[in-house]
């Protein structure tokens, strides 16, 4: 059987992770095998290892991703080998209880996520659920698909559970990389986008204002209520 490797947590506890050789899954019937092109590391992943996260070890970690579909399932329809693809990370969910019938699997009871209740993707390649595979377009890169999954959460966030019109001014506050998403995303509304971060964050702070945020402002030195408030009331205000 060939094998692969995988950075796996091996067992409960804090920093239990380490590189083994694995089997390279078949596909069940409702399944796909992604060979992974790139792979993010998510805030959920550094709790996995400080072991401040519910998990199931042993299980690989890992679950933003890109790849490229290397098998199929006998019952997977419109998908197909040589795919670019990404996946949402929803391994398993009941399907029937008042969450799944709402669209909104991630807060099942039942869910099993891919890296957390199930192997994930920090590995060579990776077993994932058919039904949560989008087939990327040909203009977007693999590596710029690998935030993919941050990016639905932020859209999630700030286009399907909030709403941001034209002109609204919008604080982002940390400019991390769902920070970064969020405040493109609040531009690409109309929002006038304001991203507050330390002096640590100065090359952040500048990749802010590179996306299009209004101001990216050092709380360590400025003012930031003040500059809130006379961005929303249009009077002047100096920012350093």
């Amino acid at each position: 059987m060939a094998r692969m490797k995988a950075l796996r947590k091996f067992e409960a506890g804090v920093a239990r992770f380490r590189l083994e050789e694995v089997v390279i899954p078949d596909p069940g019937p409702d399944d796909v095998v992604v060979e992974i092109a790139y792979a993010g590391i998510c805030g959920t992943d550094l709790h996995i290892y400080h072991d401040t996260y519910a998990d199931a070890p042993p299980m690989t970690v890992g679950h933003e991703f890109s790849g490229v579909i290397v098998a199929v399932g006998s019952a997977v329809g419109g998908l197909h080998v040589g795919d670019r693809v990404v996946a949402e990370t929803n391994q398993h969910y009941c399907g029937t209880c008042e969450l799944c019938k709402a669209g909104r699997f991630c807060l099942c009871d039942e869910r099993k996520a891919l890296g957390q209740k199930t192997d994930g993707v920090f590995a060579e390649y990776a077993l994932v659920r058919a039904s949560n595979v989008h087939v990327l377009p040909d203009n977007v890169t693999m590596k710029d698909a690998a935030l993919a999954e941050p990016l639905s959460c932020v859209v999630h966030a700030v286009m399907e559970r909030s709403t941001v019109k034209a002109s609204d001014v919008v604080l982002v506050t940390g400019p991390g990389p769902i920070g970064l998403l969020a405040a493109a995303t609040a531009k690409l509304q109309g929002g006038r986008v304001v991203v507050a971060g330390t002096s640590q964050d100065a090359e952040r702070l500048q990749l802010a204002r590179d996306l299009g945020a209004e101001e990216a402002i050092d709380i360590t030195t400025n003012n930031l209520p003040a500059y809130i408030d006379a961005l929303t009331h249009g009077t002047g205000v100096d920012v350093v």
